[in-house]
């Protein structure tokens, strides 16, 4: 581990001060295009090669580490662009849950081969491995992207805000981060239709389902759908320790439907 650590230290060492005199250089002396991209491969080289050859390094190892580095400039690939290239393919491909499951496995299995990053092979979205380890669980699939309300807001504001997010279900929040009730769109038209009103006036508090069932993120996804069917409701607040942590809601399950028939495809 020491001798990696001073390989690691005279490599860096030595290529910054190789490019910091390169780039000056190439400052005093501006080329032609062309010309400036041959000189900032090769003259850098050279001066970390000398870098490393003063410092003692065995030969085949300078010839290993700076091959690379020919390579990577040559092809134009660094991680960085393998990641960007990747996560977009694969986004276009399918939901952005899909692709960044995807894109870590594929990372961490390409780095086990211990290859070189510009010879990694193209990311595909199967990488990620099968539905029972992508969606196993309610945190694999919830929204953790809050939209909350307080219990004194409007009825007016809760409306606004589902039709303004394009949700239906809005968890009342206590000042303490506990989740204290639900209220939803069926719950809003339900409540104004037992007051025989259309007047949004009315404080969340009134028309709020108390006490909402609740699961956690480690429960089995196909675990919540059923406590779901079997009270018929629509969504589950996620709670972590007694704090809310996401909600789970049908639309969740309707979004999985649909990653799972692309995957049939």
């Amino acid at each position: 581990m020491k001798e990696w650590t001073l390989l690691s230290t005279e490599v860096a060492t030595a290529t910054l001060r190789g490019t910091f005199r390169a780039t000056h250089h190439l400052e005093a002396h501006p080329f032609h295009l062309q010309e400036q991209r041959t000189f900032s491969l090769s003259r850098p080289i050279v001066l970390v090669q000398s870098g490393l050859e003063n410092a003692g390094m065995d030969s085949s190892e300078i010839e290993k580490y700076l091959g690379i580095i020919r390579k990577r400039v040559e092809s134009n690939r660094t991680g960085s662009n393998w990641i960007l290239d990747s996560y977009t393919d694969l986004k276009n491909e399918g939901p952005e849950e899909q692709a960044l499951v995807a894109l870590t496995e594929g990372i961490y299995q390409r780095q086990k081969m211990g290859n070189p990053v510009h010879e990694w092979t193209p990311l595909h979205k199967g990488e990620g491995g099968g539905w029972r380890s992508k969606y196993a669980r309610v945190e694999q699939i919830m929204s953790s992207d809050l939209i909350t309300i307080h219990e004194d807001d409007l009825l007016e504001l809760a409306k606004n805000m589902m039709i303004w997010s394009n949700i239906h279900h809005l968890p009342v929040e206590s000042n303490q981060g506990g989740v204290i009730s639900l209220i939803t769109s069926d719950r809003i038209l339900s409540f104004l239709a037992a007051e025989k009103k259309h007047d949004f006036s009315f404080t969340v508090k009134q028309a709020m389902i108390e006490n909402p069932i609740t699961t956690a993120p480690e429960t089995s996804t196909i675990d919540a759908y059923r406590l779901m069917k079997e009270k018929e409701i629509g969504s589950l607040p996620v709670l972590h320790e007694n704090k809310l942590v996401g909600i789970v809601t049908l639309n969740d399950y309707i979004k999985l439907f649909e990653i799972l028939m692309e995957d049939l495809e």
